[in-house]
């Protein structure tokens, strides 16, 4: 489990890395994956989603290909949770 199973300490460490770099897209990805399904917060879901399909591909220069994938496993969370995969909703 994600930081030892403590959603505040996982919180705490996906904010940090936000801080470090907010458009650093895989932090999304990875609330959005871990985080928010544990929270059954289906609308911070939504909100991390929304983040990466909004952020510029040369928001961060030189990591175009790393925020193709990104954007390609944003889409793969929205269909994962279309089918049901995740708690919320």
């Amino acid at each position: 489990s994600f930081a030892g199973g403590d959603l505040a300490k996982s919180w705490d460490h996906f904010q940090a890395s936000i801080k470090l770099e907010p458009k650093y897209v895989a932090t999304y990805n990875l609330i959005a994956e871990n985080y928010a399904p544990k929270k059954s917060d289906g609308a911070l879901f939504d909100q991390m989603i929304k983040t990466v399909m909004d952020t510029p591909m040369d928001a961060i220069p030189g990591l175009e290909p790393e925020f193709a994938v990104e954007k390609r496993k944003a889409e793969l969370l929205v269909k994962r949770r279309e089918a049901g995969e995740f708690p919320f909703d």
